[in-house]
């Protein structure tokens, strides 16, 4: 699970700009907008927004798919 919420928060892509087509890690753009373009309106929630929603897709995921494959362990090792 730590290693679920780690991969989506350093890997889950956004525009680097607004304006721009090209993707960045969402977490170091969050960053790179809260700290240093802390006059703007949109400040850490730009990168943000779509860790917390791909988080929480993968939480549900992972906890839906994580007893199907637990008992497909359990049969495969019997």
């Amino acid at each position: 699970m730590l290693l679920i919420l780690f991969l989506v928060t350093f890997f889950t892509p956004v525009t680097a700009y607004p304006d721009n087509p090209y993707l960045a890690p969402a977490f170091f753009v969050s960053l790179y907008e809260g700290i240093l373009l802390s006059h703007k309106d949109m400040g850490f929630q730009r990168g943000l927004a779509p860790i917390l929603a791909v988080s929480f897709i993968s939480i549900i995921f992972y906890s839906l798919i994580s007893p199907i494959l637990g008992r497909r362990k359990k049969s495969l090792s019997s």
